[in-house]
Protein backbone atom coordinates (compact mmCIF):
# COMPACT_ATOMS: atom_id res chain seq x y z
CA UNK A 1 0.00 0.00 0.00
CA UNK A 2 1.23 4.07 -0.57
CA UNK A 3 2.94 5.18 2.02
CA UNK A 4 1.08 8.33 3.98
CA UNK A 5 4.52 10.15 3.71
CA UNK A 6 4.04 10.11 -0.09
CA UNK A 7 0.62 11.71 0.02
CA UNK A 8 -0.24 15.13 -1.78
CA UNK A 9 -2.10 17.45 -0.51
CA UNK A 10 -4.95 18.52 -2.68
CA UNK A 11 -4.60 20.70 -5.34
CA UNK A 12 -8.29 20.86 -6.72
CA UNK A 13 -10.43 21.13 -4.01
CA UNK A 14 -13.23 18.16 -4.64
CA UNK A 15 -16.41 21.06 -4.67
CA UNK A 16 -14.61 22.32 -7.55
CA UNK A 17 -15.13 19.22 -9.63
CA UNK A 18 -18.25 18.56 -12.29
CA UNK A 19 -20.32 15.95 -11.41
CA UNK A 20 -20.28 13.26 -13.48
CA UNK A 21 -23.95 12.92 -16.37
CA UNK A 22 -25.64 9.82 -15.84
CA UNK A 23 -27.58 8.15 -18.61
CA UNK A 24 -29.30 4.86 -18.54
CA UNK A 25 -27.87 2.23 -21.09
CA UNK A 26 -30.15 0.60 -23.53
CA UNK A 27 -29.89 -2.76 -24.82
CA UNK A 28 -28.46 -2.98 -28.21
CA UNK A 29 -31.37 -3.41 -31.14
CA UNK A 30 -30.85 -4.09 -34.36
CA UNK A 31 -30.40 -1.05 -35.39
CA UNK A 32 -27.07 -0.71 -33.84
CA UNK A 33 -25.74 -1.75 -36.73
CA UNK A 34 -27.48 0.48 -39.31
CA UNK A 35 -26.61 3.36 -36.90
CA UNK A 36 -23.11 2.55 -37.05
CA UNK A 37 -22.98 2.14 -40.54
CA UNK A 38 -24.23 5.84 -40.70
CA UNK A 39 -22.44 7.25 -38.74
CA UNK A 40 -18.84 5.61 -41.31
CA UNK A 41 -21.04 6.95 -44.43
CA UNK A 42 -21.57 10.49 -42.84
CA UNK A 43 -17.87 10.40 -42.06
CA UNK A 44 -17.12 10.49 -45.58
CA UNK A 45 -19.30 12.56 -46.32
CA UNK A 46 -18.14 14.81 -44.19
CA UNK A 47 -14.87 14.22 -45.61
CA UNK A 48 -16.08 14.78 -49.50
CA UNK A 49 -17.37 18.05 -48.28
CA UNK A 50 -14.40 19.07 -46.68
CA UNK A 51 -12.65 18.83 -50.44
CA UNK A 52 -15.20 20.27 -52.13
CA UNK A 53 -15.40 23.63 -50.23
CA UNK A 54 -11.44 23.57 -50.01
CA UNK A 55 -11.57 24.01 -45.91
CA UNK A 56 -8.46 24.20 -44.55
CA UNK A 57 -6.44 21.36 -42.86
CA UNK A 58 -6.59 22.72 -39.45
CA UNK A 59 -10.41 23.19 -39.43
CA UNK A 60 -10.89 20.03 -40.86
CA UNK A 61 -9.24 18.15 -38.05
CA UNK A 62 -11.22 19.98 -35.32
CA UNK A 63 -14.39 19.00 -37.18
CA UNK A 64 -13.47 15.18 -37.57
CA UNK A 65 -12.19 14.94 -33.99
CA UNK A 66 -15.67 16.89 -32.61
CA UNK A 67 -17.94 14.03 -34.65
CA UNK A 68 -15.71 11.16 -33.07
CA UNK A 69 -16.19 12.50 -29.23
CA UNK A 70 -20.29 13.00 -30.10
CA UNK A 71 -20.16 9.26 -31.17
CA UNK A 72 -17.99 8.14 -28.23
CA UNK A 73 -17.51 4.04 -27.85
CA UNK A 74 -15.34 2.57 -30.62
CA UNK A 75 -15.04 5.65 -32.24
CA UNK A 76 -12.65 7.22 -29.55
CA UNK A 77 -10.63 3.99 -29.36
CA UNK A 78 -10.10 4.36 -34.10
CA UNK A 79 -9.30 7.86 -33.37
CA UNK A 80 -6.74 6.91 -30.91
CA UNK A 81 -4.83 4.37 -33.30
CA UNK A 82 -5.48 7.08 -36.13
CA UNK A 83 -3.70 9.65 -34.34
CA UNK A 84 -0.30 7.03 -34.30
CA UNK A 85 -0.75 7.25 -38.47
CA UNK A 86 2.09 10.69 -38.58
CA UNK A 87 3.24 8.62 -41.76
CA UNK A 88 0.24 8.84 -43.96
CA UNK A 89 -2.26 11.48 -42.36
CA UNK A 90 -1.37 15.08 -41.93
CA UNK A 91 0.20 16.33 -39.00
CA UNK A 92 -2.72 18.68 -37.75
CA UNK A 93 -5.20 15.55 -37.86
CA UNK A 94 -3.31 13.37 -35.69
CA UNK A 95 -1.95 16.75 -33.12
CA UNK A 96 -5.77 16.81 -33.18
CA UNK A 97 -6.81 13.26 -32.35
CA UNK A 98 -4.18 13.43 -29.94
CA UNK A 99 -6.47 15.31 -27.84
CA UNK A 100 -9.21 12.59 -27.74
CA UNK A 101 -10.15 11.80 -24.47
CA UNK A 102 -12.28 9.04 -23.30
CA UNK A 103 -14.77 10.74 -21.39
CA UNK A 104 -18.01 9.58 -21.45
CA UNK A 105 -21.24 9.92 -19.37
CA UNK A 106 -22.03 7.06 -16.35
CA UNK A 107 -24.70 5.11 -16.06
CA UNK A 108 -26.81 4.92 -12.98
CA UNK A 109 -25.76 2.73 -10.09
CA UNK A 110 -29.57 0.69 -10.13
CA UNK A 111 -27.77 -1.24 -12.90
CA UNK A 112 -23.81 -0.37 -11.94
CA UNK A 113 -25.10 -2.62 -8.86
CA UNK A 114 -26.81 -4.98 -10.71
CA UNK A 115 -23.45 -6.25 -12.94
CA UNK A 116 -21.50 -5.97 -9.47
CA UNK A 117 -23.15 -8.44 -7.35
CA UNK A 118 -23.63 -10.67 -10.81
CA UNK A 119 -19.61 -10.53 -10.63
CA UNK A 120 -18.88 -10.65 -7.01
CA UNK A 121 -21.54 -13.55 -6.30
CA UNK A 122 -23.03 -11.98 -3.20
CA UNK A 123 -24.60 -8.43 -2.50
CA UNK A 124 -22.36 -5.20 -2.45
CA UNK A 125 -22.88 -4.50 1.04
CA UNK A 126 -21.35 -7.69 2.59
CA UNK A 127 -18.19 -7.04 0.16
CA UNK A 128 -18.11 -3.13 0.98
CA UNK A 129 -18.71 -0.81 4.01
CA UNK A 130 -18.89 2.27 1.97
CA UNK A 131 -19.76 2.64 -1.49
CA UNK A 132 -20.08 6.22 -3.12
CA UNK A 133 -23.15 5.24 -6.00
CA UNK A 134 -22.18 8.54 -8.16
CA UNK A 135 -19.12 7.59 -10.18
CA UNK A 136 -16.14 10.16 -10.01
CA UNK A 137 -14.70 9.05 -13.75
CA UNK A 138 -16.43 7.13 -16.98
CA UNK A 139 -14.79 6.53 -20.02
CA UNK A 140 -16.76 4.24 -22.68
CA UNK A 141 -15.96 0.81 -21.67
CA UNK A 142 -16.39 1.50 -17.44
CA UNK A 143 -16.42 3.78 -14.94
CA UNK A 144 -14.98 4.05 -11.13
CA UNK A 145 -16.24 4.57 -7.52
CA UNK A 146 -14.83 5.06 -4.65
CA UNK A 147 -15.69 2.45 -1.85
CA UNK A 148 -14.23 1.04 1.16
CA UNK A 149 -13.86 -3.13 1.69
CA UNK A 150 -15.33 -4.21 5.00
CA UNK A 151 -12.50 -6.77 5.36
CA UNK A 152 -9.72 -4.61 5.89
CA UNK A 153 -11.07 -1.12 6.06
CA UNK A 154 -9.36 0.04 2.97
CA UNK A 155 -10.55 2.59 0.59
CA UNK A 156 -10.71 1.08 -3.06
CA UNK A 157 -11.56 2.29 -6.71
CA UNK A 158 -14.22 -0.07 -7.99
CA UNK A 159 -14.19 0.01 -12.04
CA UNK A 160 -17.44 -1.34 -13.50
CA UNK A 161 -18.05 -2.12 -16.95
CA UNK A 162 -20.64 -0.61 -18.91
CA UNK A 163 -23.96 -2.62 -19.30
CA UNK A 164 -23.90 -4.25 -22.83
CA UNK A 165 -20.77 -2.76 -24.17
CA UNK A 166 -19.37 -6.33 -25.61
CA UNK A 167 -21.47 -7.13 -27.64
CA UNK A 168 -22.12 -3.46 -29.25
CA UNK A 169 -18.36 -3.55 -29.66
CA UNK A 170 -18.91 -7.12 -31.73
CA UNK A 171 -21.21 -5.31 -33.74
CA UNK A 172 -19.00 -2.33 -34.53
CA UNK A 173 -16.03 -4.70 -35.10
CA UNK A 174 -17.38 -6.87 -37.40
CA UNK A 175 -18.65 -3.79 -39.74
CA UNK A 176 -15.12 -2.10 -39.17
CA UNK A 177 -13.94 -5.28 -40.76
CA UNK A 178 -15.56 -5.47 -43.33
CA UNK A 179 -14.61 -1.63 -43.87
CA UNK A 180 -11.23 -2.55 -43.60
CA UNK A 181 -10.79 -5.25 -46.63
CA UNK A 182 -12.74 -3.15 -48.50
CA UNK A 183 -10.43 -0.09 -47.85
CA UNK A 184 -7.64 -2.20 -48.31
CA UNK A 185 -8.50 -3.62 -51.95
CA UNK A 186 -6.63 -1.21 -53.47
CA UNK A 187 -9.03 1.60 -54.04
CA UNK A 188 -7.98 3.75 -51.56
CA UNK A 189 -4.41 3.79 -49.72
CA UNK A 190 -2.67 0.66 -48.61
CA UNK A 191 -0.37 2.17 -46.51
CA UNK A 192 -2.76 2.66 -43.88
CA UNK A 193 -2.70 -0.74 -43.48
CA UNK A 194 -6.42 -0.70 -42.62
CA UNK A 195 -6.82 -4.73 -41.63
CA UNK A 196 -3.42 -4.81 -39.83
CA UNK A 197 -5.42 -1.63 -37.67
CA UNK A 198 -8.56 -3.86 -37.68
CA UNK A 199 -6.24 -6.52 -36.03
CA UNK A 200 -4.51 -4.37 -33.50
CA UNK A 201 -8.00 -2.84 -33.02
CA UNK A 202 -9.96 -6.22 -32.08
CA UNK A 203 -6.87 -7.49 -29.82
CA UNK A 204 -6.69 -4.56 -27.36
CA UNK A 205 -10.51 -4.17 -27.23
CA UNK A 206 -9.94 -8.04 -26.38
CA UNK A 207 -7.60 -6.91 -23.59
CA UNK A 208 -9.81 -4.21 -22.31
CA UNK A 209 -13.03 -5.90 -22.29
CA UNK A 210 -12.26 -8.26 -19.81
CA UNK A 211 -10.87 -7.00 -16.72
CA UNK A 212 -8.92 -9.96 -15.31
CA UNK A 213 -6.43 -9.51 -18.04
CA UNK A 214 -6.40 -5.96 -17.11
CA UNK A 215 -5.82 -6.77 -13.44
CA UNK A 216 -3.05 -9.33 -14.12
CA UNK A 217 -1.13 -5.99 -16.14
CA UNK A 218 -1.44 -3.91 -13.19
CA UNK A 219 0.00 -6.66 -10.95
CA UNK A 220 2.92 -7.38 -13.55
CA UNK A 221 3.52 -3.72 -14.25
CA UNK A 222 3.47 -3.14 -10.21
CA UNK A 223 6.55 -5.82 -9.85
CA UNK A 224 8.52 -4.34 -12.47
CA UNK A 225 8.12 -0.59 -11.65
CA UNK A 226 8.98 -0.74 -7.87
CA UNK A 227 12.53 -0.98 -9.30
CA UNK A 228 12.00 2.11 -11.35
CA UNK A 229 10.58 4.54 -8.25
CA UNK A 230 7.08 4.49 -9.97
CA UNK A 231 4.15 3.55 -7.69
CA UNK A 232 1.31 1.22 -8.93
CA UNK A 233 -1.73 0.49 -7.05
CA UNK A 234 -2.32 -2.75 -5.64
CA UNK A 235 -4.69 -5.08 -6.76
CA UNK A 236 -7.11 -6.84 -4.52
CA UNK A 237 -7.71 -10.62 -7.31
CA UNK A 238 -10.19 -12.20 -5.12
CA UNK A 239 -13.22 -9.37 -5.73
CA UNK A 240 -12.22 -9.24 -9.53
CA UNK A 241 -14.23 -10.64 -12.41
CA UNK A 242 -14.62 -10.12 -16.13
CA UNK A 243 -16.56 -6.79 -14.88
CA UNK A 244 -15.31 -5.78 -12.27
CA UNK A 245 -11.88 -4.37 -10.93
CA UNK A 246 -11.03 -3.49 -7.43
CA UNK A 247 -7.85 -1.82 -7.00
CA UNK A 248 -6.31 0.08 -4.22
CA UNK A 249 -7.21 4.03 -4.42
CA UNK A 250 -4.45 6.62 -4.31
CA UNK A 251 -4.58 10.20 -3.26
CA UNK A 252 -2.52 11.61 -5.59
CA UNK A 253 -3.09 15.07 -7.88
CA UNK A 254 -3.56 13.99 -11.55
CA UNK A 255 -0.94 15.93 -14.34
CA UNK A 256 -4.11 17.05 -16.32
CA UNK A 257 -4.58 18.57 -13.07
CA UNK A 258 -1.62 19.56 -12.34
CA UNK A 259 -1.33 21.33 -16.09
CA UNK A 260 -4.89 23.33 -15.52
CA UNK A 261 -3.54 24.47 -12.34
CA UNK A 262 -0.32 25.65 -14.16
CA UNK A 263 -2.31 28.03 -16.80
CA UNK A 264 -5.01 28.87 -14.37
CA UNK A 265 -3.50 30.04 -10.81
CA UNK A 266 0.56 29.71 -11.13
CA UNK A 267 0.81 30.88 -7.71
CA UNK A 268 -1.44 28.28 -6.26
CA UNK A 269 1.05 25.41 -8.23
CA UNK A 270 4.09 26.98 -6.97
CA UNK A 271 2.47 26.63 -2.98
CA UNK A 272 1.62 23.21 -4.03
CA UNK A 273 4.78 22.17 -5.18
CA UNK A 274 6.89 23.78 -2.50
CA UNK A 275 4.82 22.02 0.48
CA UNK A 276 5.03 18.75 -1.09
CA UNK A 277 8.87 19.05 -2.03
CA UNK A 278 7.75 18.34 -5.86
CA UNK A 279 10.25 19.13 -8.53
CA UNK A 280 8.51 19.28 -12.22
CA UNK A 281 11.99 18.60 -13.95
CA UNK A 282 12.71 15.71 -11.84
CA UNK A 283 9.22 14.30 -12.43
CA UNK A 284 9.99 14.61 -16.04
CA UNK A 285 13.21 13.09 -15.83
CA UNK A 286 12.51 10.22 -14.00
CA UNK A 287 9.19 9.44 -15.66
CA UNK A 288 10.87 9.56 -19.59
CA UNK A 289 13.75 7.53 -17.84
CA UNK A 290 11.22 4.61 -16.62
CA UNK A 291 9.26 4.78 -19.83
CA UNK A 292 12.75 4.37 -21.87
CA UNK A 293 13.16 1.49 -19.50
CA UNK A 294 10.14 -0.34 -19.53
CA UNK A 295 10.74 -1.02 -23.28
CA UNK A 296 14.47 -1.01 -23.97
CA UNK A 297 14.50 -3.56 -20.27
CA UNK A 298 11.48 -4.83 -19.23
CA UNK A 299 9.88 -5.60 -22.32
CA UNK A 300 6.74 -4.64 -20.66
CA UNK A 301 5.50 -1.02 -21.14
CA UNK A 302 2.62 1.21 -20.17
CA UNK A 303 1.07 2.23 -24.07
CA UNK A 304 -0.68 5.51 -22.75
CA UNK A 305 1.17 8.07 -20.94
CA UNK A 306 -1.21 10.73 -21.62
CA UNK A 307 -1.64 13.45 -18.51
CA UNK A 308 -4.82 11.34 -17.44
CA UNK A 309 -3.23 8.16 -16.86
CA UNK A 310 -0.13 9.97 -14.26
CA UNK A 311 -0.78 10.97 -10.91
CA UNK A 312 2.12 12.88 -8.73
CA UNK A 313 2.94 12.44 -5.37
CA UNK A 314 5.18 14.07 -2.42
CA UNK A 315 9.14 14.56 -2.71
CA UNK A 316 9.01 13.66 -6.82
CA UNK A 317 7.62 10.48 -7.35
CA UNK A 318 4.90 9.36 -9.70
CA UNK A 319 2.11 7.17 -9.61
CA UNK A 320 0.50 5.67 -13.06
CA UNK A 321 -3.22 4.15 -13.14
CA UNK A 322 -4.76 2.39 -16.13
CA UNK A 323 -3.21 0.03 -17.66
CA UNK A 324 -5.79 -1.74 -19.59
CA UNK A 325 -3.31 -1.69 -22.53
CA UNK A 326 0.23 -2.57 -22.16
CA UNK A 327 2.63 -3.29 -24.76
CA UNK A 328 5.69 -5.67 -25.86
CA UNK A 329 8.02 -6.39 -28.58
CA UNK A 330 9.93 -8.74 -30.66
CA UNK A 331 13.33 -8.95 -29.19
CA UNK A 332 14.61 -8.74 -32.66
CA UNK A 333 12.50 -5.11 -33.02
CA UNK A 334 13.89 -4.31 -29.31
CA UNK A 335 17.39 -4.42 -29.89
CA UNK A 336 17.02 -2.23 -33.38
CA UNK A 337 15.18 0.47 -31.08
CA UNK A 338 18.02 0.46 -28.88
CA UNK A 339 20.66 0.82 -31.50
CA UNK A 340 18.94 3.23 -33.06
CA UNK A 341 18.60 5.26 -29.80
CA UNK A 342 22.54 4.31 -29.05
CA UNK A 343 23.50 5.89 -32.66
CA UNK A 344 21.71 8.60 -31.64
CA UNK A 345 22.79 9.24 -28.40
CA UNK A 346 26.62 9.53 -29.58
CA UNK A 347 25.76 11.91 -33.00
CA UNK A 348 25.98 9.26 -35.57
CA UNK A 349 22.75 10.37 -37.10
CA UNK A 350 23.08 8.81 -40.56
CA UNK A 351 23.54 5.12 -39.03
CA UNK A 352 20.72 5.95 -36.79
CA UNK A 353 18.27 6.76 -39.46
CA UNK A 354 19.39 3.86 -41.49
CA UNK A 355 18.52 1.16 -38.85
CA UNK A 356 15.31 3.54 -38.23
CA UNK A 357 14.09 2.31 -41.95
CA UNK A 358 15.33 -1.47 -41.00
CA UNK A 359 12.33 -0.88 -38.47
CA UNK A 360 10.29 -0.07 -41.42
CA UNK A 361 8.15 -2.61 -43.22
CA UNK A 362 10.34 -3.80 -46.85
CA UNK A 363 11.31 -0.74 -49.13
CA UNK A 364 9.83 -0.05 -52.06
CA UNK A 365 12.46 1.11 -54.76
CA UNK A 366 13.19 4.42 -53.34
CA UNK A 367 16.95 6.07 -53.27
CA UNK A 368 18.44 5.28 -50.20
CA UNK A 369 20.74 7.61 -49.81
CA UNK A 370 18.76 10.70 -50.70
CA UNK A 371 15.78 9.42 -48.30
CA UNK A 372 18.16 8.92 -45.63
CA UNK A 373 19.77 12.59 -45.81
CA UNK A 374 16.15 14.02 -46.08
CA UNK A 375 15.97 12.02 -42.61
CA UNK A 376 18.79 13.34 -41.44
CA UNK A 377 18.67 17.20 -42.47
CA UNK A 378 14.95 16.63 -40.63
CA UNK A 379 16.26 15.23 -37.28
CA UNK A 380 19.10 17.71 -36.82
CA UNK A 381 16.35 20.75 -37.71
CA UNK A 382 14.13 19.04 -34.82
CA UNK A 383 16.88 18.67 -32.77
CA UNK A 384 17.23 22.58 -33.44
CA UNK A 385 13.91 23.74 -32.19
CA UNK A 386 14.06 21.39 -29.60
CA UNK A 387 17.35 22.52 -27.97
CA UNK A 388 16.13 26.49 -28.95
CA UNK A 389 14.33 28.51 -25.79
CA UNK A 390 12.95 30.83 -28.32
CA UNK A 391 10.49 27.58 -29.27
CA UNK A 392 7.55 26.53 -27.04
CA UNK A 393 6.22 23.11 -25.48
CA UNK A 394 4.08 22.70 -28.25
CA UNK A 395 6.08 24.06 -31.16
CA UNK A 396 8.67 21.78 -30.08
CA UNK A 397 6.80 18.91 -30.28
CA UNK A 398 5.29 19.82 -33.77
CA UNK A 399 8.77 20.02 -34.92
CA UNK A 400 9.39 16.69 -33.21
CA UNK A 401 11.67 14.07 -34.89
CA UNK A 402 8.98 11.75 -35.33
CA UNK A 403 6.39 13.97 -36.60
CA UNK A 404 9.55 15.12 -39.29
CA UNK A 405 10.38 11.65 -40.14
CA UNK A 406 6.26 10.37 -40.56
CA UNK A 407 6.38 13.05 -43.17
CA UNK A 408 9.06 12.15 -44.91
CA UNK A 409 8.27 8.32 -44.82
CA UNK A 410 4.63 9.27 -46.40
CA UNK A 411 6.88 10.97 -48.82
CA UNK A 412 8.53 8.56 -50.42
CA UNK A 413 5.07 5.64 -50.16
CA UNK A 414 6.93 3.59 -47.15
CA UNK A 415 4.66 1.95 -44.73
CA UNK A 416 5.06 1.58 -41.43
CA UNK A 417 4.42 -1.40 -39.13
CA UNK A 418 2.42 -0.91 -36.40
CA UNK A 419 4.77 -2.18 -33.63
CA UNK A 420 6.58 1.21 -35.03
CA UNK A 421 3.91 3.13 -34.79
CA UNK A 422 2.67 2.01 -31.33
CA UNK A 423 6.25 2.79 -29.80
CA UNK A 424 5.94 6.32 -32.09
CA UNK A 425 2.71 6.77 -30.28
CA UNK A 426 3.59 5.90 -27.09
CA UNK A 427 7.13 8.17 -27.05
CA UNK A 428 4.72 11.04 -28.63
CA UNK A 429 2.34 10.89 -25.82
CA UNK A 430 5.40 10.49 -23.39
CA UNK A 431 6.76 13.82 -24.92
CA UNK A 432 3.46 16.09 -24.29
CA UNK A 433 3.72 14.91 -20.65
CA UNK A 434 7.04 15.53 -20.04
CA UNK A 435 6.48 18.69 -21.84
CA UNK A 436 4.06 19.55 -19.10
CA UNK A 437 6.25 19.33 -16.22
CA UNK A 438 9.33 20.75 -17.96
CA UNK A 439 9.44 22.21 -21.13
CA UNK A 440 13.16 22.74 -21.75
CA UNK A 441 13.66 18.91 -21.25
CA UNK A 442 16.30 17.67 -23.45
CA UNK A 443 15.85 13.79 -24.79
CA UNK A 444 18.89 13.34 -26.12
CA UNK A 445 20.99 13.99 -22.58
CA UNK A 446 18.09 11.73 -21.06
CA UNK A 447 18.95 9.46 -23.67
CA UNK A 448 22.61 9.28 -23.32
CA UNK A 449 22.15 9.38 -19.58
CA UNK A 450 19.42 6.44 -19.61
CA UNK A 451 21.64 4.30 -22.06
CA UNK A 452 24.76 4.62 -19.14
CA UNK A 453 22.68 3.64 -16.71
CA UNK A 454 21.39 0.90 -18.64
CA UNK A 455 24.55 -0.61 -19.32
CA UNK A 456 25.90 -0.86 -15.79
CA UNK A 457 22.60 -2.78 -15.05
CA UNK A 458 22.78 -5.32 -18.05
CA UNK A 459 26.73 -5.64 -16.66
CA UNK A 460 25.43 -6.08 -13.19
CA UNK A 461 22.96 -8.69 -14.78
CA UNK A 462 25.25 -10.67 -16.63
CA UNK A 463 28.28 -10.78 -13.95
CA UNK A 464 26.08 -13.86 -11.80
CA UNK A 465 26.34 -15.29 -14.96
CA UNK A 466 29.95 -14.97 -15.64
CA UNK A 467 30.93 -16.07 -12.39
CA UNK A 468 29.00 -19.22 -13.06
CA UNK A 469 30.65 -19.84 -16.28
CA UNK A 470 34.14 -19.39 -15.02
CA UNK A 471 33.34 -21.94 -11.88
CA UNK A 472 31.96 -24.36 -14.53
CA UNK A 473 35.73 -23.90 -16.85
CA UNK A 474 37.91 -24.38 -13.41
CA UNK A 475 35.60 -27.28 -12.37
CA UNK A 476 35.64 -28.81 -16.38
CA UNK A 477 39.68 -28.05 -16.16
CA UNK A 478 40.71 -29.54 -12.62
CA UNK A 479 39.11 -33.05 -13.58
CA UNK A 480 41.30 -32.41 -17.49
CA UNK A 481 44.42 -31.71 -15.49
CA UNK A 482 43.37 -34.83 -12.98
CA UNK A 483 43.07 -36.86 -15.78
CA UNK A 484 46.01 -35.60 -17.77
CA UNK A 485 48.60 -36.21 -14.55
CA UNK A 486 47.23 -40.04 -14.17
CA UNK A 487 47.82 -39.90 -17.58
CA UNK A 488 51.13 -39.20 -17.60
CA UNK A 489 52.00 -40.94 -14.51
CA UNK A 490 50.72 -44.01 -16.23
CA UNK A 491 52.90 -43.46 -19.29
CA UNK A 492 55.89 -42.94 -17.06
CA UNK A 493 55.14 -46.78 -15.05
CA UNK A 494 55.28 -48.22 -18.57
CA UNK A 495 57.74 -46.52 -19.90
CA UNK A 496 59.91 -47.67 -16.82
CA UNK A 497 58.69 -50.99 -17.19
CA UNK A 498 59.65 -51.36 -21.00
CA UNK A 499 62.60 -49.80 -20.98
CA UNK A 500 63.51 -50.14 -17.07
CA UNK A 501 65.41 -47.17 -15.40
CA UNK A 502 65.53 -44.09 -17.82
CA UNK A 503 66.82 -40.91 -15.95
CA UNK A 504 68.07 -39.86 -19.40
CA UNK A 505 64.28 -39.85 -20.52
CA UNK A 506 62.94 -38.01 -17.75
CA UNK A 507 65.27 -35.28 -17.61
CA UNK A 508 64.93 -34.52 -21.27
CA UNK A 509 60.94 -34.51 -20.16
CA UNK A 510 61.74 -32.46 -17.45
CA UNK A 511 63.98 -29.69 -19.90
CA UNK A 512 61.36 -29.98 -22.20
CA UNK A 513 58.58 -29.20 -20.20
CA UNK A 514 60.83 -26.03 -18.50
CA UNK A 515 61.02 -24.79 -21.56
CA UNK A 516 57.55 -24.88 -22.23
CA UNK A 517 57.23 -23.28 -19.12
CA UNK A 518 59.14 -20.29 -20.07
CA UNK A 519 57.73 -19.57 -22.76
CA UNK A 520 54.26 -20.03 -21.43
CA UNK A 521 55.61 -16.77 -19.46
CA UNK A 522 56.68 -14.95 -22.19
CA UNK A 523 53.86 -14.95 -23.32
CA UNK A 524 52.11 -14.04 -20.16
CA UNK A 525 54.15 -10.80 -20.09
CA UNK A 526 52.93 -10.17 -23.59
CA UNK A 527 49.65 -10.66 -23.45
CA UNK A 528 49.39 -8.39 -19.98
CA UNK A 529 51.20 -6.21 -22.31
CA UNK A 530 48.72 -6.25 -25.30
CA UNK A 531 45.77 -5.96 -22.52
CA UNK A 532 47.04 -3.12 -20.93
CA UNK A 533 47.48 -1.21 -24.26
CA UNK A 534 43.76 -1.52 -25.31
CA UNK A 535 42.26 -1.08 -22.15
CA UNK A 536 44.37 0.98 -20.00
CA UNK A 537 47.27 2.92 -22.67
CA UNK A 538 47.98 5.35 -19.97
CA UNK A 539 49.95 3.17 -18.15
CA UNK A 540 52.39 2.24 -20.14
CA UNK A 541 55.93 3.92 -21.36
CA UNK A 542 55.66 5.83 -23.94
CA UNK A 543 59.00 3.94 -25.62
CA UNK A 544 56.29 0.72 -25.54
CA UNK A 545 53.42 2.00 -27.16
CA UNK A 546 54.40 2.35 -30.89
CA UNK A 547 55.58 -1.49 -30.79
CA UNK A 548 52.75 -2.84 -28.62
CA UNK A 549 50.79 -0.72 -31.09
CA UNK A 550 51.75 -2.82 -34.12
CA UNK A 551 51.38 -5.97 -32.13
CA UNK A 552 48.44 -5.09 -31.42
CA UNK A 553 47.25 -4.95 -34.87
CA UNK A 554 48.17 -8.15 -35.21
CA UNK A 555 45.61 -8.85 -32.73
CA UNK A 556 41.86 -9.11 -32.65
CA UNK A 557 40.27 -6.18 -29.96
CA UNK A 558 39.15 -8.42 -27.52
CA UNK A 559 36.60 -7.19 -24.44
CA UNK A 560 36.60 -7.59 -20.74
CA UNK A 561 34.69 -10.90 -20.99
CA UNK A 562 37.08 -12.35 -23.33
CA UNK A 563 40.30 -11.37 -21.80
CA UNK A 564 38.75 -13.05 -18.90
CA UNK A 565 38.28 -16.22 -20.73
CA UNK A 566 42.51 -16.19 -22.42
CA UNK A 567 43.36 -15.22 -18.33
CA UNK A 568 41.66 -18.19 -17.15
CA UNK A 569 42.64 -20.68 -20.29
CA UNK A 570 46.34 -19.26 -19.70
CA UNK A 571 46.36 -20.17 -15.79
CA UNK A 572 44.81 -23.98 -16.75
CA UNK A 573 47.80 -24.48 -19.24
CA UNK A 574 50.08 -23.09 -16.66
CA UNK A 575 49.06 -25.16 -13.91
CA UNK A 576 48.82 -28.43 -15.68
CA UNK A 577 52.97 -27.75 -16.87
CA UNK A 578 54.02 -27.16 -13.50
CA UNK A 579 51.94 -30.19 -12.44
CA UNK A 580 53.95 -32.49 -14.67
CA UNK A 581 56.90 -30.65 -14.48
CA UNK A 582 56.85 -31.82 -10.22
CA UNK A 583 55.98 -35.00 -11.50
CA UNK A 584 58.42 -35.83 -13.43
CA UNK A 585 61.45 -34.18 -10.72
CA UNK A 586 59.86 -36.48 -8.20
CA UNK A 587 60.29 -39.29 -10.20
Amino acid sequence: MLKPSLVPTPLIPDNDRNILELKGVEPPRWSVGLSSLLAFFSLAVLMFRFRIDRVETAVRAVEIRKFIEARGGLWFKIGQMLAARRDTLPVEYCNELEKLQDRSTGFPWSQGQKILEENLGRPAAEVFSEFDEQPIAAASIGQIHQARLRANDVRVAVKIRRPYIESTYRRDLALLKLIARFLDCGLFSRRMRWTEMYTQLSRMLQEELDYRIEAGSTNRMRRCLKAHKIYVPKIFFEYCAREVLVLEWVDAVGLADYARVKLNDPARLSVWLAENNVMPAKLASRLYMSAQRQIMEDNLFHADLHPGNIMLLRNSRICLLDFGAIGTLENGFRKLMRLYNRMLSEGDHARAMAVMLRLCAPLPPVDVQRLLKELVVAYQSSVMVSTSKAFRGIEKSSHSAATQQARILSEHNIPVNWDFLRVTRCGVALEASTRLLDSEIQFEKLMKRYLDESDRRIRAAQMPQIGNRLFSYLEDSSEVQADAVDKLALFGERTEEIIGAAPRLIQFGSDLIRGVHMCLRIAIIVLAIVFLYQHYTGILPHFLRPWVGRLSDTLPPLGTARWLTVAVIVLVVRWTIVSARRYLEVR
